[in-house]
């Protein structure tokens, strides 16, 4: 099996993120001018995994200007033939081991109640690093305006030590 690699995603990646987030319902599927400026202005908090320079995963995420102790992880995808095999997790934890997340203390995403798989994968990475995981209304389907979008809760892991990743990557 080919080797996967995690690198910061490049302005030339965006087409074929973009290409790779429409695999994956139920996920929002932004403009490509989205993902321009995700690899742009937050390519050191987001990841793209790659086989065989293809990319088989991608995770955009970036810090809140006022939560400095917070990754706010946007979007998770990987490849459907991939999945279930710790992919997201590891692209996570590569982002999380980074120079810049070095005083990260909690992830926080918003999930539509729906979102099964989501909430699967985040419950996993409270369990890998030791901490909370908990989930609290944020946006009602009102927000939403007239979309058929699903209300939104956020959901927070932490807080939990940097030190615990190394752990986890060893």
């Amino acid at each position: 099996m080919q080797k996967i690699t995690f690198s910061e995603p490049v302005i030339n990646d965006r087409k074929k993120i973009f290409r790779l987030i429409k695999k994956n319902p139920p996920l929002d599927v932004n403009s490509e001018y989205f993902y321009l400026l995700m690899c742009h202005h937050f390519s050191n908090t987001c990841v793209v995994a790659k086989k065989n320079s293809k990319i088989v995963g991608f995770i955009s995420a970036y810090i809140p200007p006022k939560e400095k102790n917070t990754l706010f992880v946007w979007q998770a995808a990987v490849l459907p033939e991939l999945r279930g095999k710790g992919l997201a997790a590891s692209m996570l934890y590569s982002i999380l081991q980074r120079g810049t997340c070095r005083e990260i203390q909690f992830v926080e995403a918003t999930l539509a109640p729906s979102n099964k798989s989501s909430y699967s994968f985040l419950i996993s990475i409270a369990n890998d690093l030791g901490t909370n995981f908990a989930k609290t209304p944020l946006f009602t389907k009102d927000k939403f305006g007239t979309s058929k979008h699903e209300a939104e809760e956020l959901i927070t892991i932490g807080p939990f030590e940097n030190k615990k990743l190394l752990e986890i990557s060893a």
